[in-house]
């Protein structure tokens, strides 16, 4: 299943919609109660739905049936992302915006999955960044954060720090040169790093070396912040403006520009992995009828066999 967060507009503070990776709507308002503003959605190894508002600066949990519950409040702040690593913690970053500052205070605190805090300012923005555009782990828990940074006195750019599942740095210039709409970072199955930048997909080896442009999502109102990746590794992205999701395949070849549409706003996009179906009953006699069938004829042979001898 994926699922994307509408971030909303005049007259709709938003919800989350649930969707076929082959496009199809399940229902395009699956969360709706406490939702103000969505902007990122993440879900742990139990199919709980954890989505980011930035209306509220509340994480709404919302559990297999549907059931929605508050996990994490700070009226105060602003949360944009929210994400997990392979212990089933859950990591958003607390963004403020003092009266009379020149800039944000953003750091990400790391929670377990009822909300209890565990690490307050895990990672604190640089003096000088402007904020961060996502964060997301690999395999190994290492924590890759997309920071907004100035480019000159009016004009900005985005860089990726890494860091290790402590929060201490790697490497502050893990990526460089991305353009000021760098959004959502994701992982494939051989470890490569994927980056959305507005209308284009970046790939980076493991070592964190350029592979050029994967995907490009071109044409009027198309590009967006948001990605997911599935099981085959074909990713989704997000057009904000273009109300819209675009599919592509593994190689980045274009599947359809407008895969889902009808969306408002689209930011935040996450995948659930497809689960594998319990074999059915009728499935499990069947295979019972075959091995006995197999068997009796075996013995059958055997008795041949000993009235020849």
């Amino acid at each position: 299943m994926l699922f994307v967060t509408n971030y909303g507009g005049v007259g709709d503070i938003g919800r989350v919609g649930k969707y076929t990776t082959d496009g199809m709507t399940v229902n395009s308002s699956y969360i709706t109660s406490l939702i103000n503003y969505p902007t990122d959605v993440a879900l742990d190894s139990s199919g709980n739905i954890y989505t980011a508002n930035s209306g509220t600066g509340k994480v709404i949990k919302t559990d297999p049936t549907g059931i929605n519950s508050l996990v994490y409040s700070d009226l105060n702040s602003s949360d944009r992302f929210v994400a997990f690593d392979s212990q089933g913690d859950f990591y958003t970053n607390y963004y403020v915006w003092p009266s009379g500052a020149t800039g944000p205070t953003t750091t990400i605190n790391k929670y377990d999955s009822t909300g209890a805090l565990l690490n307050a300012q895990l990672i604190s923005v640089p003096n000088g960044y402007l904020g961060i555009n996502s964060f997301s782990f690999d395999s190994q828990d290492n924590l890759y954060v997309n920071y907004s940074i100035p480019n000159g006195p009016s004009n900005k750019v985005s860089i990726i720090s890494k860091y290790d599942s402590n929060g201490n740095l790697l490497n502050g210039n893990y990526v460089t040169g991305l353009g000021p709409w760098a959004g959502e970072i994701v992982f494939d199955k051989q470890g490569n790093m994927l980056v959305v930048d507005y209308q284009y997909v970046y790939k980076y080896s493991p070592q964190g070396v350029g592979m050029g442009i994967f995907a490009t999502n071109t044409g009027v109102d198309k590009g967006g912040i948001g990605m997911a990746i599935d099981s085959n590794d074909n990713i989704y992205l997000s057009n904000l403006y273009d109300r819209s999701i675009s599919k592509f395949s593994s190689t980045g070849a274009m599947i359809s520009q407008s895969f889902i549409t009808g969306l408002n706003f689209p930011k935040g996009l996450t995948i659930q992995p497809a689960s594998v179906p319990e074999p059915s009953t009728y499935a499990l006699a069947t295979i019972a009828s075959v091995l006995m069938a197999l068997s009796i004829r075996r013995r059958n042979r055997s008795k041949v066999c000993l009235i020849d001898l």
